[in-house]
């Protein structure tokens, strides 16, 4: 009995599965380079400009600033792309 319920397991398995698509490979690495340049970077070049012996309120102020300016630099950025992109057609 158990030897048969894992045979059936294990061709469900073998027969369900399908490796992914270059397609879906691109968008999962677009979105990781995404949440890289939103979440990761910004606060890198955070880490780095705090001066020592602050206040709280002068690092969430330095926090503010920086992920301001690399959230407007994104969306030039993807302004800039879909510009040159309807431009192109």
């Amino acid at each position: 009995m158990l030897a048969s319920w894992h045979q059936k397991l294990t061709r469900a398995d073998s027969a369900g599965a399908q490796p992914l698509s270059q397609g879906a490979r691109t968008r999962a690495a677009l979105a990781v380079s995404r949440g890289l340049y939103a979440i990761v970077i910004p606060a890198v070049f955070w880490l780095a400009v705090i001066p020592g012996h602050t206040t709280a309120g002068m690092v969430a102020a330095n926090a503010a600033e920086i992920y301001f300016v690399f959230w407007l630099v994104a969306a030039v950025v993807i302004l800039a792309w879909r510009r040159g992109r309807t431009g192109s057609s």
